[in-house]
């Protein structure tokens, strides 16, 4: 969906920018220290497997990716791993039992690749159903839920670029799709998964970000619309911190953070250092949250920085 650095050095900054990459990561108790790509990009999927990030292909400066980046938790060194994967941005991906299953984006929509890490090998999955970009995933049973995304509704030139609101349902161990009730809304969007549900935030709908909010019920099969968000989001990642949702970016406004409490049913904005960008890519992991690449700005793009937080910050923070 839809750079000027100016960083100032202090213990009083939320984040801090660092020189050089595979700088190790801070001892318990002191503040985490920001992170480098190999290379920047943006439109990226990144998965949390065996204590590591893996970061997949997304746009650089002037090529799409076909490679994965390693990100080590306990050296925080990166490292490439593979280059593969078929080139390809604005995808999903998550990873089960030590492979990485890569879906959707613009180059190979509806090629479901499988990475498997011990073996450095890539094999093939059933095609997605309706072949789409910037879908939402989730992973929940050994099953990959994609959800909504764009897609090609004409593909001789002048396409035609519509949003989607399926729901399709890859079963891991059975490598087949099953199709699911579909969103309230066809959108691009970014996706979260709490207590047996899936929550859809926000999106594009390839005119306009949206404030849409739908919650979807894995056990009953049907979505739920919410109160809208008090803001238009697009481009943005989300995360599941304690019992909160977390997002971060969003294509009018990089530098937004905000949360969303189920138990008040409230969205809120958070006021932090966070470094701006949109069309990152964002984990949870140990007790930190990373915020990978992304971009600053149409003209400041293909963020080499990971950011990272603390997840104790920030629950601090939406208290």
């Amino acid at each position: 969906m839809r750079k000027r650095l100016i960083f100032t050095l202090s213990l009083a900054l939320f984040f801090a920018v660092i020189i050089s990459a595979g700088a190790p990561l801070p001892a318990a108790g002191e503040d985490p220290l920001p992170l480098k790509l190999i290379k920047g990009r943006s439109g990226s999927a990144a998965v949390l497997e065996g204590g590591s990030i893996y970061i997949l292909g997304g746009a650089s400066a002037n090529a799409v990716l076909g490679d994965i980046e390693k990100l080590d938790l306990k050296t925080g060194k990166t490292a490439f791993v593979t280059d593969k994967l078929h080139p390809r941005k604005y995808h999903t991906a998550q990873a089960y039992k030590g492979k990485i299953y890569i879906m959707g984006g613009h180059g190979h929509s509806d090629v479901v690749e499988i990475y498997d890490i011990a073996a450095d090998t890539v094999t093939f999955g059933a095609p997605m159903p309706q072949p789409r970009y910037m879908p939402a995933s989730v992973l929940i049973d050994g099953k990959i839920y994609i959800i909504g995304g764009g897609y090609l509704k004409k593909f001789k030139p002048p396409s035609e670029e519509e949003a989607s609101d399926k729901v399709d349902v890859y079963d891991i161990e059975k490598d087949t799709w099953i199709e699911k009730a579909s969103m309230p809304t066809a959108r691009q969007t970014t996706a979260a998964l709490l207590n047996g549900k899936i929550y859809a935030i926000g999106g594009y709908n390839n005119e306009t970000a949206l404030s849409d909010f739908d919650i979807y019920s894995i056990k009953a099969d049907t979505w739920a619309k919410q109160p809208a968000l008090p803001f238009a989001l697009s481009a943005n990642e989300a995360v599941v911190i304690g019992d909160k949702i977390f997002s971060f970016g969003d294509y009018a406004e990089p530098g937004r953070v905000c949360f969303y409490d189920p138990a008040a049913g409230t969205w809120k904005i958070l006021k932090t250092d966070y470094r701006p960008s949109y069309n990152n890519s964002v984990i949870a992991a140990g007790e930190s949250v990373y915020i990978i690449g992304g971009n600053a700005s149409p003209e400041d793009f293909n963020i080499d920085l990971i950011q990272v937080i603390p997840q104790k910050k920030l629950l601090e923070l939406s208290k």
